[in-house]
């Protein structure tokens, strides 16, 4: 049995005993974190990922982090990228700050 006052429910879950829940008048609204960095790829980047993503010496690591990097580029965000790709969407986020911090580490140690 539960019972509306103002801002809280009280349920009922025993005889003389109530537990208290309180929730929010207001409406729910999605989690608001940090902006994503942003992330521009110049055409010889791209061209560096595409070819990563297509290597067949490079490690599934690789793969997948320069897949991150082109839905990053692209606009997706991050949680849709994860579950495309399998992954959490902290892996993601890390791979972008990763990119965004040192791009040119990223691409280089691919050797391509």
């Amino acid at each position: 049995m539960v019972i509306r006052h103002c801002e809280a429910d009280v349920e009922e879950t025993s005889p003389g005993k109530a537990r208290r829940r309180v929730t929010s008048t207001k409406q729910s609204s999605p989690r608001q974190g940090r902006p994503p960095a942003e992330v521009h790829l110049t055409t010889l980047e791209r061209k560096m990922l595409v070819a990563i993503i297509n290597s067949q010496h490079l490690s599934g690591r690789r793969r997948v982090a320069a897949q991150i990097i082109l839905a990053c580029s692209a606009g997706e965000k991050g949680v849709d990228i994860a579950a495309r790709i399998g992954i959490t969407a902290r892996t993601v986020s890390r791979w972008r700050m990763r990119f965004v911090d040192a791009r040119e580490r990223t691409l280089r140690v691919a050797r391509i």
